[in-house]
C-alpha cells in the first residue's frame, strides 16, 4: 500500500471525534509501550478450564501497526487447578492468518530442572499447544495437564510470538 500524503488542514475545518479517538487509540498502540490483555481465566481455556489459583499470569502484547508481538506466562501455584482436556490461549488480536503462524513456547518442569519444547499452532484468534511425541515418528501429542508431564506447582508455561493483524 502506497503512503500519500494528507491534505492540509483548512482553518476552522473540525475533525469529528471518532476520527480523532480512531487515531488516538492507534497511537496508543505504536511505539514500545506493552499492554496486558486478558486474565488467566478469557486466556487459558481446555474442555474443562483451568483455575489460576495463587499461580501467576502475564500476558502483555505490542501493536506496531498491523504486527503484534506477545508474551504469556503462567506459572503454577498450589491452588491451580489444570482442567480436563487440550490447553489453548487466546491471542490479544485477531490474526490475518490462520494455520501460517507458529509460536515459540516452553514447559517448564521445576521439580525436574526439565524444559520441553511447545509448538503453538495459531487459528485467528489462539494457539493450539503441542509437545512432540514420545516415540521417534509418533504424532504429537497436545498440551494439556498429563502432557508433556504432570503439572504441579511451580511448574511454567511461557508463549512468546508475533503475528501480522486482520
Amino acid at each position: 500500500m502506497a503512503w500519500s500524503r494528507p491534505s492540509n488542514a483548512v482553518a476552522g475545518t473540525q475533525i469529528p471525534a471518532a476520527t480523532t479517538n480512531a487515531i488516538l487509540g492507534d497511537l496508543d498502540l505504536l511505539g514500545n509501550a506493552s499492554a496486558t490483555y486478558g486474565t488467566a481465566a478469557t486466556v487459558w481455556t481446555a474442555g474443562t478450564n483451568p483455575t489460576i489459583g495463587n499461580g501467576t499470569f502475564v500476558s502483555t502484547f505490542r501493536r506496531d501497526n498491523k504486527w503484534v508481538d506477545f508474551f504469556i506466562q503462567i506459572t503454577m501455584g498450589t491452588t491451580t487447578t489444570f482442567g480436563v482436556g487440550t490447553w489453548a490461549l487466546a491471542l490479544p488480536v485477531t490474526a490475518r492468518f490462520s494455520s501460517a503462524v507458529n509460536f515459540t513456547a516452553r514447559a517448564t518442569d521445576t521439580s525436574a530442572s526439565a524444559n520441553y519444547d511447545i509448538m503453538g499452532d495459531a487459528s485467528t484468534t489462539g494457539i493450539a499447544l503441542r509437545c512432540a511425541a514420545t516415540t521417534a515418528g509418533g504424532a504429537n501429542r497436545v498440551v494439556s495437564s498429563a502432557n508433556p508431564f504432570t503439572w504441579a506447582s511451580t511448574d511454567i508455561l511461557s508463549v512468546v510470538g508475533r503475528y501480522e493483524v486482520a
